[in-house]
This record gives C-alpha cells, sequence and structure tokens, in this order.
C-alpha cells in the first residue's frame, strides 16, 4: 500500500505540460512564474486548437507564444516592435540564445498594423514575409482577404478550425 503523498511535498516531480482542454485560468497560473526552461518545456506538447489557436490566447502574454516556438510546438510566431520590448521575451531570448539563433528572421512593414517582425522555422518565417510583402507594405496597401488570413494563419500554425473560425468572424464583422 503505498502511502499518500505530503502536503510538504510535490505529488510529482515531472514538470507539467500543456494539454488541450486546459482553463485559460489555470495555464496563466501555472505559467506566470516559470523560469525560461521550464515555460518552453510547459509548451511543448502545445496544438492550436479553435478555442487555443495559440498559446498566449490562454495568458495573454507573447512570451509563451515564443516559448511554443523554442519548443517546435508552434512553427512561427508574429512580433511586435512593442512585444519585443517586453522584460519576459527579453529575458527569455537572452536565456535561450542558442535557440534564438537556430530560428529564422524576418521582419515587414505592414500598413495596417505598423511594423511586424517574425520568428520561427524557416519555411514558416519565409512565408509570413511574402504575405505581408505581397500585401503592399506602404507602397500600394491591399486590405486583407480570405486568402491572406488563410495562409498567415497556416504559417503561424493554427488548425485548420481555428483558422475557419477566424475567417468566418471577419466575414461577419464585415457585413
Amino acid at each position: 500500500m503505498s502511502e499518500a503523498p505530503s502536503l510538504h511535498e510535490p505529488a510529482s516531480t515531472e514538470p507539467q505540460t500543456y494539454s488541450i482542454g486546459m482553463d485559460p485560468a489555470i495555464v496563466g497560473m501555472t505559467t506566470r512564474d516559470l523560469g525560461s526552461g521550464e515555460r518552453i518545456r510547459f509548451w511543448s506538447t502545445f496544438e492550436s486548437t479553435v478555442d487555443t489557436p495559440h498559446p498566449s490566447i490562454a495568458t495573454g502574454r507573447i512570451v509563451d507564444d515564443v516559448s511554443a516556438v523554442f519548443a517546435g510546438s508552434k512553427p512561427a510566431v508574429i512580433f511586435s516592435p512593442e512585444d519585443l520590448d517586453d522584460p519576459l521575451v527579453e529575458r527569455l531570448l537572452a536565456d535561450e540564445r542558442d535557440r534564438y539563433m537556430s530560428l529564422t528572421q524576418a521582419g515587414a512593414r505592414d500598413h495596417y498594423g505598423g511594423q511586424k517582425y517574425f520568428l520561427g522555422k524557416e519555411e514558416n518565417v519565409r512565408a509570413l514575409a511574402a504575405l505581408y510583402y505581397d500585401r503592399g507594405g506602404d507602397d500600394s496597401p491591399r486590405p486583407a482577404d480570405e486568402s491572406f488570413h488563410r495562409n498567415v494563419g497556416k504559417a503561424l500554425g493554427y488548425s485548420p478550425e481555428a483558422i475557419d473560425r477566424f475567417v468566418a468572424q471577419i466575414s461577419s464583422s464585415k457585413k
């Protein structure tokens, strides 16, 4: 017969990881004080769903999207200039310099949303940069169409269902 775990000892020494259907409040509390390596380990099991297409939906923190990219469970992330000034992002990039340097980076000017930066797998970053470049930047800005949104979602690793939901929301808001 095994003894019940002590109140002073954790029930498991294994670090908790993300699981589909986790309550966003629990995800936020669980990841709030994690160090860089622990945060990456947590997001290593991330999978995009309709309700949580990317980690920051659950936490409100861009550092969690970046952590999932470092973990390999998300192929790319889009940053704004303000995101790069986030202390948690700065710390993660410094702590995980080798992982950071192994990823591809690019930037693009988006007339509708300012400067964008991309970080992730090379093919995904190239796809994102091309999509934003083809949109026209400052020279001849074109509004994003359904194809643009679908391809951006795909490059960011969103599930097909999440992409469909987003496109439907955009379409219904234009009516």
